[in-house]
């Protein structure tokens, strides 16, 4: 497997990480008030907090390390993200596992799927 610190996207979802709107996914949905990840115009929509948890869920299941919502935008009331950030596992089948799912999840064909090249997080849009 290739060095997983060598992934181009992978210091840019770090510094995403580190960011005071970033939040362990599953902890930000239990949090008071509404909270939403939606993406732009035309895209997958808004999913209910039980579907978004859900979802977490399913990842952590297949073996993601961590899911963080980053990018978080909003007031307390109603916070919103278009996007997951997943911690990859070193686990060979954890991480065909993922990127398989996360593979399938972009029903539009917009992006080629992202490829296995050792890095250590995958990113889950709403765009």
């Amino acid at each position: 497997m290739p060095d997983r610190n060598q992934n181009r996207y992978d210091d840019f979802y770090r510094c995403d990480l580190a960011q005071p709107n970033s939040r362990e996914a599953l902890e930000w949905l239990q949090e008071p008030g509404r909270r939403t990840i939606t993406g732009s115009e035309g895209s997958r929509g808004a999913m209910s907090r039980e579907q978004l948890v859900a979802l977490v869920n399913r990842l952590y299941e297949m073996g993601a390390v961590k899911v963080v919502a980053t990018k978080i935008y909003g007031k307390p009331e109603h916070q919103d993200t278009d996007r997951l950030v997943i911690e990859l596992p070193d686990d060979p089948e954890s991480r065909k596992r993922l990127f398989s799912w996360v593979a399938k999840w972009d029903k539009k064909g917009i992006y080629d799927p992202t490829p296995d090249t050792g890095q250590r997080y995958l990113l889950l849009a709403w765009w």
